[in-house]
């Protein structure tokens, strides 16, 4: 039997002359589940939201009483925080390296300037993040629910 001469319809035979087992009646083959691709029990299970179990937005840690967007918006001012730390390193990077530009187009030099304006304003935003960090470091070690979120009334 060569070339599949002699079967008949929806037999689907292997090599070794046995029926393929991942064969269904039209001859389609489905292939066995692979392991690798199954969905982890961690991500299966869904999280507990802490108003469900009829704990308080305070305890829960937000700060209003809709289920935890006071934790939220928290989390949003944290955001903030850092994308302003970020930001400001930027700009002193950026405002140093354009004052360098504008004394090489003025004193015609070929970008000596740019790179001394890029290299002071690495080191000037390196000083204002080191500082910046030291005073909010200060700040939540000098107030007495330093790393507890906060809950309650509004800021």
């Amino acid at each position: 039997m060569s070339g599949g001469e002699g079967r008949t319809p929806g037999e689907d035979l292997a090599r070794d002359g046995e029926p393929d087992r991942g064969a269904d009646e039209l001859g389609s083959y489905t292939p066995a589940p692979d392991p690798r691709l199954e969905i982890p029990e961690v991500l299966r299970t869904p999280i507990d939201h802490p108003s469900k179990h009829g704990r308080s937005a305070s305890e829960a840690g937000g700060r209003d009483g809709r289920g935890g967007l006071g934790s939220a918006l928290s989390g949003l001012g944290e955001l903030g925080k850092a994308m302003a730390i970020g930001f400001d390193f930027l700009f002193s990077v950026i405002a140093a390296a354009l004052i360098g530009y504008l004394i090489d187009r003025w004193q015609g030099w070929s970008g000596a300037g740019l790179v001394t304006g890029l290299g002071i304003g690495f080191a000037a935003g390196t000083v204002r993040l080191i500082a910046r960090l030291n005073r909010e470091e200060a700040r939540s070690k000098s107030k007495p629910n330093a790393g507890k979120p906060r809950s309650g009334g509004p800021r």
